[in-house]
C-alpha cells in the first residue's frame, strides 16, 4: 500500500461530497493523540456518513492501491 496519489485523491472527493476535508484545523483533532503523545499525518480526511460511501471509499483506495487508516472511539490508551 502507498501514499494517495492525486488521482485517487480527486476520486475520493468526488465521491464523498461534503464528508471530507484538507483543512488542517479541521483535521488536526483527528490526527493527535487525545494525550498528545503522538501525531500523524495525512493528505486526506474522510467522514464517510453511510456504510455505502465506506464501501466506496475502501473500494477507490484498493482499485489505486492506497493505506487506509480507520479512526475508531479514541478512548484506547496504547496509540494505536
Amino acid at each position: 500500500m502507498t501514499l494517495p496519489t492525486p488521482e485517487s485523491l480527486t476520486e475520493l472527493k468526488a465521491a464523498l461530497p461534503g464528508a471530507w476535508t484538507q483543512d488542517a484545523a479541521e483535521m488536526a483533532p483527528w490526527l493527535t493523540e487525545w494525550r498528545g503523545r503522538w501525531t500523524g499525518e495525512t493528505p486526506l480526511l474522510l467522514q464517510p456518513r453511510t456504510t455505502e460511501e465506506v464501501a466506496r471509499a475502501v473500494e477507490i483506495c484498493a482499485r489505486h492501491g492506497t493505506a487506509v487508516v480507520t479512526q475508531g472511539g479514541g478512548t484506547g490508551l496504547v496509540g494505536g
